[in-house]
Parts: C-alpha cells; sequence; structure tokens
C-alpha cells in the first residue's frame, strides 16, 4: 500500500498535474506496481468536476479499479462504465 497526498495543491488541476498524482499516475503504467486498486476517501478533495470520467479509461486500461465510499460517486462511476 502507498499513500499520495497533494498537500496544498487544487483538487481543480487535473491529476497530471499535481505532483503525488501525477507520480502515482506514472505508478500505475510500471507492470511491477504493487497495488491493483486506488480508494479515495473523500471524492471532492480528489477530484473536481468530471476528473475521474477522464481517468477512468486510463485505470481501466492498466487494470486498476477505484473506489470511494460515497454512494454519489458509485452511481456517477457505473454510469461512465455502463453508459447508463
Amino acid at each position: 500500500m502507498a499513500e499520495y497526498f497533494d498537500v496544498g495543491c487544487s483538487r481543480r488541476l487535473p491529476w497530471t498535474q499535481r505532483p503525488r498524482a501525477a507520480a502515482l499516475l506514472d505508478t500505475i503504467a510500471e507492470p511491477g506496481r504493487r497495488f491493483d486498486a486506488i480508494v479515495v476517501g473523500v471524492y471532492e478533495r480528489a477530484f473536481a468536476g468530471d476528473q475521474l470520467i477522464h481517468l477512468l479509461p486510463t485505470l481501466d486500461q492498466h487494470g486498476v479499479k477505484f473506489g470511494c465510499p460515497k454512494p454519489a460517486v458509485r452511481s456517477m462511476w457505473t454510469i461512465q462504465r455502463t453508459g447508463r
């Protein structure tokens, strides 16, 4: 398990422009990574707008699951994946 926190970065910045989030994205692409899922404790602290919708294809491409305890986020994620 690893933790990635961008202290002092606006959530409005895309993950590619936040130092630790960008490092996480780089790690996702590594064949020997030591995780298969990303868990975000509070959606609003990790994403703004539709950032998650744009991140999901990258996660899918590398076989990384996404989890967040808030039901509203799960519903949005289901809509993106199923188109409904």
